[in-house]
């Protein structure tokens, strides 16, 4: 299981992005939650595009009405990665969520 970016409660903070520990060997799936978002204005995603540091990688994309989801690996030890999620929903709104990825031996 990957992780969930709606349990915002257990991760660290800079500049009020998220910063997640990931070894740079593993490749895990990160889930960009939109519902709250998308359930009060009655939308779905249409479609979600990423944006990752040059040292990661993206071996899969997924994504529901609700839910993106990315399968990201690489970085690089001692730095910190980020990946930007772009979602545009079928209405035609568009908004983009950030995490960091703080790279180190877990």
């Amino acid at each position: 299981m990957g992780t969930e970016l709606k349990m915002y409660n257990s991760f660290e903070f800079f500049n009020g992005l998220p910063i997640i520990s990931k070894d740079p060997n593993a490749v895990l799936d990160y889930t960009f939650d939109w519902e709250p978002f998308l359930e009060n204005i009655s939308d779905v995603i249409g479609s979600v595009n990423y944006e990752l540091s040059p040292g990661l990688t993206q071996s899969r994309v997924l994504n529901t009405a609700t839910q993106a989801h990315s399968f990201i690996g690489g970085g690089v030890l001692g730095t910190t990665e980020f990946v930007t999620c772009r979602m545009t929903s079928v209405g035609g709104r568009i908004d983009d969520r950030t995490i960091l990825l703080k790279i180190e031996q877990t």
